[in-house]
C-alpha cells in the first residue's frame, strides 16, 4: 500500500513539473533568468562609439559587460513592476540620453537591440532596433523601435516596452 501511495505521488509530482514548464504563463512567472536583457550600440558622425564605464551610468538594477565591438551588453533581475533606467553620457550633447526599459509585470521577460544614432551636423538622434516581451497568455510580442530626435528637445529618451 505504502509503495502504491508513494508511486502515485510521484508521477502526480512528475505531471506538476512538466505542466509548469509547457504552460507558458506559469512558465514565465517561474523564470530564473534576467527579466530584462539587451545590446546598445552608438554611433556618433558615422564611427562607431566605444562605449564603456566613462559613458554608461548606470541608475541602479542594471548589470554592464562591454564588448569588444564597442556594444554594451545589459541585464537587469526586473522583478518588479515599472521602469528601469540608464544613461548614456557624450561629450556633444549637453545631456545625457535617457534608455528607460518598462515592465508592465512584474513577470515579463524583455529583449532588446537598439542602435544610437547620433548626427551633430543635422542635430538628431536616431533610435532603431527591435525589442520584444511576452503577452499574458504567454506568446512573444515583437515591437520594432524607429525613434527620431532633435537637439532642442527636452529629453533625449528611448523608452523601451511602451
Amino acid at each position: 500500500m505504502k509503495r502504491k501511495i508513494l508511486l502515485i505521488c510521484a508521477v502526480l509530482l512528475a505531471a506538476a513539473v512538466i505542466f509548469c514548464f509547457v504552460y507558458a504563463p506559469l512558465r514565465l512567472r517561474l523564470y530564473p533568468g534576467d527579466r530584462i536583457r539587451g545590446t546598445v550600440q552608438l554611433t556618433v558622425d558615422g564611427s562607431r562609439r566605444m562605449l564603456n564605464e566613462k559613458s554608461v551610468q548606470n541608475n541602479g538594477g542594471f548589470q554592464i559587460q562591454y564588448t569588444d565591438d564597442g556594444a554594451a551588453e545589459v541585464r537587469s533581475r526586473g522583478g518588479d513592476y515599472g521602469d528601469y533606467a540608464f544613461e548614456l553620457l557624450l561629450d556633444e550633447l549637453d545631456q545625457p540620453i535617457i534608455v528607460c526599459c518598462f515592465q508592465h509585470n512584474w513577470w515579463n521577460v524583455q529583449r532588446f537591440e537598439l542602435q544610437i544614432t547620433v548626427d551633430t551636423a543635422s542635430q538628431t538622434i536616431q533610435y532603431t532596433g527591435h525589442s520584444s516581451d511576452y503577452g499574458s497568455n504567454g506568446k512573444r510580442i515583437a515591437d520594432s523601435i524607429e525613434i527620431s530626435q532633435t537637439f532642442s528637445d527636452d529629453v533625449y529618451q528611448v523608452l523601451i516596452g511602451l
